[in-house]
């Protein structure tokens, strides 16, 4: 069964799940197969048909010459009876194809939306263009647009089930999931707003407005509609919450402040109002009012955002008897968060509280049960930041309700005062216990200063103490630093539990299981969804990195534009410069590079990843006294982590060499090789998988030296294939061609399923990769540029070193090789 996903990025795979490149690689082709598979009514089409819609240009011959050609490499590929003829006229038999438009299709029609949303990854054909053929352009935005909408209505199902069902979170994910299919549109954002503010997201329903403003104002220098303002205006204003028919109002600010607030009339009740909170429907009970005050309101004090009061709990259950629960839940609250080391809880009514955030809340009587109602403001601007879940208790053991509401506390207070905390981990659906968010937090903190094994260590940790906790796991599963590939074992616990996991993480395990397959262009689709979501955590990075691998730098980039790096999870965090820098040479914005390099070495002057980034930029520029300069500054620093002294040297070699600079390469490629013969025989008795000596001597172009080096390595450890392809390598350049193509035919073995019986696998792509440089060592250019074209079709990740790398050197000014090497974004 072939199968066809036009769902975003095209792909067309076979029986043996090969990517059949005749078609995808032609896009008249890869039409003319939409169109037969896709067009309406379903069955036959006349030919007279197919060549005015995809040929108009030509006469009534070599138009249907045309079409006869394209439906020949069709069959080929998909086989001789895919494509049945009937007369004058043609169809693609539906039981050769299955594609994830008929799925998609299918899943509506049975009401199965989720699954329709998950086949829905973009655009029908996203990219596919056909610049002679206007009536099928009209065709495919037209389908673009059935299908869009279709998608868009799906969502708008579950978000209006979730909301019956009072699961909140759920709802305001489908909604927002909904919009994004139709985020250009005024009416959409409209029925979102609605939608939000209705689910009692008011803030998430004002910040959906000032994003499209702000995108309206940049792209059409326009502004929304009259009616659309007025939306906006009208939920801005009623955002605040209140009591119902309150007596006396409070100012949230003057309590921050330790200002006397007036004493609240309790001798009064209201009924409970429906809200929403963020993670189910709830009923609240009336609030301390923040702002309504007819009064003069009181000179606005410097608030501290690390300084909490705890406020006296409203008595709404019209018993006076239960007043000194207020006390009670306040001494409670306070133990906890202030044990927590988060902020200072500070008391009300010392003068200089001057305190950012407020617990504050009320408890009321219901069905024989006391029942609480808390919530997290900011003091500064009155902006409710957490309606906590509300909890209840026995009338006569109150404080069985206090635990809940001061775990929920410590975690608002934590999201609310570091935006590493709030980015993720409000997606584990309700708060974790105490002890676990204390080792979520060190978990954080250890990912912060690169410390990969300790944040992981915490993660499982606090993963353990509360296993409800998924988010935890699913940080440890990422293994912050590890490439993303996970931990099969996590992952299925994970994927286990999926129907029990928030949206969010249920997509951040679909990343995990894409991954896992090594399917890049879906992993870069979830990537990208999920640094949406959570622009805060270190999603954005992690998508980046994904568009680097697939050489998709601009997508890269502008995901890392969009973050400040000097807070939240990129604070402290080098990586981001560095794959900022990558994406700036993919680019060729060499200049952009340097200018990134130098913000980046003010704030990590001693680190070789900047370093290094800084001397490849200007080795791209041809500055020799500069690159002269950065490499003296490298020779006297002291080595960190995974980066050597001898990176910027070899890096800088190969960039000037590939750039045109032969006068800077030599004395880089000499600084390389007098640091590698400086190195102890302990240093050099080892070779990491990543810029280990032998790298560093084939970015130096020194082939004797990798020679030697690879018969050293293939020595100790015999069985492992990367030394025998180094030993190629140099062979090729060496000009021993018969030994360069035994490696070459062994490497050959080592990506087929057997695998070779000393070597054991290796996978296809880096075999493929190796025998290019190999081939291109031999002067074979165009079995050289096959083979990458087949490494790339197998999805070889892209790193910034493949174009410089010397073994290519033959090809540097081959166009095949520049357009293989170009962005392709």
């Amino acid at each position: 069964m072939i199968e066809l996903h036009v769902l975003g990025a095209s792909e067309l795979r076979g029986d043996d799940n090969e990517e059949l490149t005749a078609i995808l690689s032609q896009p008249k082709r890869l039409a003319l197969l939409l169109y037969l598979h896709l067009g309406r009514p379903r069955g036959f089409i006349r030919r007279d048909r197919l060549v005015a819609m995809f040929w108009p240009e030509l006469d009534t011959t070599h138009s249907r010459n045309a079409l006869s050609k394209s439906i020949h490499h069709i069959r080929r590929a998909l086989g001789a009876e895919a494509i049945v003829t009937r007369g004058d006229e043609v169809m693609l038999d539906g039981a050769f194809i299955r594609s994830d438009v008929q799925e998609l299709e299918q899943a509506l029609s049975s009401n199965d939306h989720e699954r329709a949303l998950e086949l829905y990854r973009g655009p029908l054909a996203d990219g596919l263009f056909i610049n002679d053929a206007p009536e099928f352009e009209r065709w495919l935005d037209q389908e673009r647009e059935r299908i869009r909408i279709a998608a868009a209505n799906a969502a708008w199902v579950l978000a209006d089930k979730s909301r019956n069902d009072r699961r909140i979170g759920e709802a305001a994910f489908f909604a927002r999931r909904a919009f994004s299919f139709t985020k250009e549109e005024e009416p959409a954002l409209r029925r979102l707003m609605s939608f939000l503010e209705s689910a009692g997201d008011r803030a998430g329903a004002l910040r959906a407005y000032d994003t499209f403003s702000e995108w309206l104002s940049a792209e059409l220098d326009a502004e929304p509609a009259p009616e659309t303002q007025a939306l906006h205006k009208r939920i801005r204003e009623e955002s605040q919450p209140h009591f119902v028919e309150p007596v006396s109002p409070v100012d949230a600010a003057t309590i921050a402040a330790g200002t006397s607030a007036p004493t609240m009339d309790r001798r009064r009740s209201s009924p409970w109002i429906p809200i929403a909170t963020a993670g189910a429907a709830v009923l609240a009970v009336g609030m301390l009012v923040i702002g309504l005050s007819s009064a003069k309101p009181p000179p606005k004090a410097v608030l501290d955002p690390h300084r909490v009061v705890i406020a006296p709990f409203e008595n709404r259950t019209g018993n006076k008897s239960y007043d000194a629960v207020s006390a009670m839940a306040v001494d409670w609250i306070s133990e906890a968060v202030a044990s927590s080391g988060i902020v200072s809880v500070v008391d009300r009514r010392a003068a200089a509280a001057q305190a950012g955030l407020v617990v504050s809340g009320a408890y009321s009587m219901k069905g024989g049960r006391l029942k609480f109602q808390a919530q997290l403001t900011n003091a500064s601007n009155g902006t409710i930041l957490r309606v906590f879940i509300p909890v209840s208790a026995p009338l006569d053991s109150p404080t069985l309700a206090f635990d809940s509401v001061s775990l929920q506390a410590v975690s608002a207070v934590a999201e609310a005062t570091d935006v590493r905390l709030g980015a993720l981990s409000h997606t584990a659906g309700r708060p974790p216990s105490f002890e676990s968010y204390r080792e979520y937090i060190q978990g954080v903190d250890a990912f912060a200063f690169h410390d990969e094994k300790g944040s992981v260590r915490h993660f499982m940790r606090a993963y353990e103490l509360d296993t409800s906790f998924t988010t935890a796991l699913l940080n440890a599963n990422a293994g912050i630093l590890n490439g993303w590939a996970g931990n099969d074992s996590i992952t299925a616990v994970l994927a286990a539990r999926r129907s029990s996991l928030s949206p969010f993480n249920q997509l951040w395990l679909s990343a995990f299981e894409a991954a896992h397959r090594g399917d890049q262009a879906e992993l870069f689709r979830i990537t990208a969804e999920l640094a949406r979501q959570a622009p805060d955590s270190y999603f954005p990075f992690v998508h980046a990195s994904v568009a680097i691998a697939i050489d998709q730098p601009r997508a890269a980039l502008n995901a890392l534009l969009k973050v400040d790096p000097d807070r939240g999870w990129m604070k402290n965090w080098y990586d981001y410069w560095y794959v900022r820098c990558a994406a700036r040479h993919m680019l060729g914005d060499f200049g952009g590079e340097l200018a990134d390099s130098r913000i980046a070495e003010k704030q990590y002057p001693a680190n070789f990843a900047v370093i290094m980034c800084k001397a490849r930029a200007l080795a791209a520029l041809g500055r020799e006294k500069e690159v002269d300069d950065v490499l003296d500054r490298a020779a006297a620093m002291v080595e960190h982590g995974t980066w050597e002294v001898g990176s910027p040297f070899a890096v800088a070699a190969a960039e000037a060499e590939y750039h045109g600079y032969p006068a800077i390469a030599a004395k880089a490629r000499k600084r390389t090789m007098n640091w590698l013969a400086s190195q102890p025989a302990d240093k050099m008795s080892v070779e990491p998988d990543l810029f280990g000596p032998a790298w560093f001597y084939l970015m130096a172009g020194a082939w004797p030296d990798l020679s030697r080096r690879a018969k050293y390595l293939r020595a100790r450890d015999p069985r492992k294939g990367s030394w025998l392809a180094y030993e190629g390598i140099a062979a090729a350049k060496l000009g021993d061609r018969a030994k360069a193509m035994r490696v070459d035919s062994v490497l050959q073995g080592l990506a087929t399923q057997e695998g070779d019986k000393v070597f054991g696998k290796m996978p296809l792509p880096i075999s493929s990769y190796h025998r290019a440089e190999i081939a291109a060592g031999l002067g074979d250019r165009d079995r050289a540029i096959g083979l990458l074209t087949d490494a790339f079709a197998n999805r070889l990740r892209y790193t910034v070193y493949m174009h410089p790398n010397p073994a290519f050197a033959s090809l540097w000014k081959d166009p095949r090789f520049i357009r293989l090497m170009a962005p392709r974004d």
